[in-house]
């Protein structure tokens, strides 16, 4: 189901970012790849319990950027992948813990509802990892949606899966940052994020492939038993 207004935002943002494309390859910064727009699933709005789980960024996305089919043409392509089992059946260490993190939130909720998300939206075309800093500035200064996309869709809780070096993006989003522990962890383990625009409930841990080797049901019952306290 696109959000009006977010589509609005996508396609403005979008816009901009196809017309400094030559700059930033230009630059020497490697080629983009097409950035992670949000289509929230059907029955979404009317969930008693919205959760928004942000991973880093995309191993490519839809190809190089700018996709010539445009924004609609992305946000159909992340209703497949994540509204409609893409992402559960291409599987892995992420969408391993985001079915396990559902099926404990559906035995609290009557109507649990999901989006998934990256706190870098546009990744490396080709390649995988953390932009260099060229292609990090360039969708800084022409693609920061973030801190829009969890106003319109206004998740009950936050997730970020992203891990110690990937913190600084948040401050970047959403302004300055508060980190508080939870239960016995050091904030670089495990840290509840406090900034304007995020719901109470928001969480910052490490990437699914660190916590599945480092116990992870310890990680998502210590998430949840603070989301409800």
């Amino acid at each position: 189901m696109y959000h009006p207004e977010l589509t609005d935002i996508y396609r403005e943002h979008f816009s901009e970012c196809s017309k400094t494309i030559n700059g930033i390859i230009s630059s020497g910064a490697e080629p983009p790849t097409n950035p992670l727009l949000i289509s929230p699933p059907l029955g979404y709005y009317d969930s008693d319990f919205k959760i928004m789980y942000f991973g880093q960024e995309t191993n490519c996305w839809e190809g190089p950027f700018p996709d010539p089919k445009g924004v609609d043409h992305l946000l159909e392509v992340y209703d497949r992948f994540a509204n409609n089992g893409g992402g559960f059946r291409y599987g892995g260490q992420f969408w391993n813990a985001l079915k396990q993190f559902n099926e404990s939130f559906s035995k609290l909720h009557t109507s649990p509802s999901f989006t998934y998300n990256n706190i870098i939206k546009i990744g490396k075309h080709g390649s995988k990892g953390l932009p260099s800093e060229p292609l990090l500035r360039w969708q800084k200064t022409w693609f920061q949606v973030v801190r829009e996309e969890v106003r319109i869709l206004t998740p009950d809780l936050i997730i970020f899966f992203i891990g110690p070096r990937y913190m600084r993006f948040l401050e970047e989003a959403f302004g300055p940052i508060e980190f508080s522990q939870v239960g016995a962890r050091s904030t670089r383990q495990l840290c509840r994020v406090r900034a304007q625009g995020l719901p109470v409930n928001t969480f910052g841990t490490y990437h699914p492939r660190y916590l599945w080797m480092n116990d992870f049901y310890s990680y998502e019952r210590d998430i949840i038993e603070a989301s409800r306290a």
